[in-house]
């Protein structure tokens, strides 16, 4: 597809990095710490992988496909956040119900918006076009809540090595004062 990084261009580096980082650290029972740790460790590697290349044409477009994807999953989560407040609220089942059909109705406009700000790409339309429930919301959220703040990580420390340190020291906490650290 027109604008639309494979994954056949990556030659396999993204999943060897996201699983090699699961290899490094992986924490039992934090799903959502050990995805968006292997996510960001996968991005920044698939970025250096290009640089190490000289494909720097492959680096724009993967840099282009990661914002789209930021961009997506942040209509994802607001999304997700509408559906919380709706099913804290006092109404009853059936208005609930019908509110959440309104709210899945107007995520897929606001979604058409935002392919029209990407000038058409169409890489999450099989997504999008699915019957879309709770459960989608709930896994992109795992695999991706902390993903820019580890990524942020990685560019403070300007060296991978201080990277890792920072997450194995993030591992020693338990579940509780290590969302606590993270604000999740």
């Amino acid at each position: 597809a027109k604008g639309h990084l494979l994954i056949e261009d990556l030659p396999g580096v993204g999943i060897l990095f996201h699983e090699l980082a699961h290899q490094k650290i992986y924490i039992d029972d934090d799903s959502s710490f050990n995805e968006a740790f292997a996510t960001a460790v996968e991005q920044e590697g698939v970025k250096r992988w290009f640089v190490y290349k000289h494909q720097y044409d492959k680096l724009a477009e993967f840099k282009q496909h990661l914002t789209r994807k930021n961009e997506f999953n942040s209509l994802l989560l607001q999304y997700r956040n509408v559906l919380k407040t709706l099913y804290k609220s006092k109404s009853n089942k059936k208005e609930i119900l019908l509110e959440k059909k309104r709210v899945f109705n107007k995520l897929k406009q606001d979604y058409a918006l935002l392919k029209l700000k990407w000038n058409g790409y169409t890489g999450y339309d099989k997504w999008m076009n699915q019957e879309l429930n709770n459960a989608h919301l709930a896994i992109i959220s795992t695999y991706n809540d902390l993903v820019p703040l580890f990524s942020k990580k990685i560019n403070e420390s300007h060296n991978i090595s201080i990277f890792y340190e920072y997450i194995v020291n993030l591992s020693k906490y338990d579940i509780k004062k290590r969302k606590k650290l993270l604000n999740y």
